[in-house]
């Protein structure tokens, strides 16, 4: 398979497990027992902490000058930032796997969108090239509507935690065909 090929499925892995989630983690948050302020803090907080993160991945990554590295890494974290939030029993745990979970997302994120980038710079794909981004992104949004429809049932059928452990699952599987991922020569 392909590095085009294979970072779409793993960018639809990601957004099949960010859609099963992200309706449902503050109602996750209000069981665990945050009010509607902890929330609203701990969602804040994980987006100031990808912003940071994609800041500094993004450095790490260029100096560097591999993505692969960086996107097992950050799926793989992803991954364990989700057993562990499945397993928390308090707010202030859950908050700190968010946080590790944000900042494992931003080096996959950035990372796979700089190696996308790398593999669409030739010549003969530039002629191509706001296709094929729009294809990846579009199976992406596509793959997070899918996410979004089972993550509901999945919860009301067995647990809001054991669909935490579903993401986890993707997650993992994503970092897993990561490790495949072939990074064109450097310049």
């Amino acid at each position: 398979m392909n590095a085009i090929r294979r970072l779409t499925v793993i960018v639809a892995l990601v957004f099949a497990a960010t859609g099963m989630s992200a309706p449902l983690i503050t109602l996750y948050l209000e069981d665990l027992g945050s009010n509607y302020r902890d929330i609203s803090l701990i969602l804040a907080s994980a987006g100031l902490v990808a912003l940071l993160g994609n800041y500094v991945w993004g450095r790490v990554s260029d100096r560097l000058g591999r993505r692969k590295p960086l996107i097992v890494v950050g799926l793989l974290g992803a991954s364990l930032a989700y057993v562990v939030l499945s397993i928390v029993r308090a707010p202030g745990m859950a908050w700190a796997a968010r946080l590790w979970e944000a900042g494992a997302l931003a080096a996959y994120g950035t990372a796979s969108l700089a190696l996308m980038g790398d593999l669409l710079g030739g010549v003969d794909e530039a002629k191509r090239r706001g296709l094929r981004m729009g294809i990846y992104r579009g199976i992406g949004s596509l793959a997070f509507a899918a996410g979004a429809v089972v993550g509901g049932p999945l919860a009301d059928a067995y647990s809001l935690r054991a669909m935490l452990i579903a993401c986890a699952g993707l997650y993992a599987l994503a970092g897993i065909a990561a490790l495949g991922l072939i990074e064109p020569a450097a310049p």
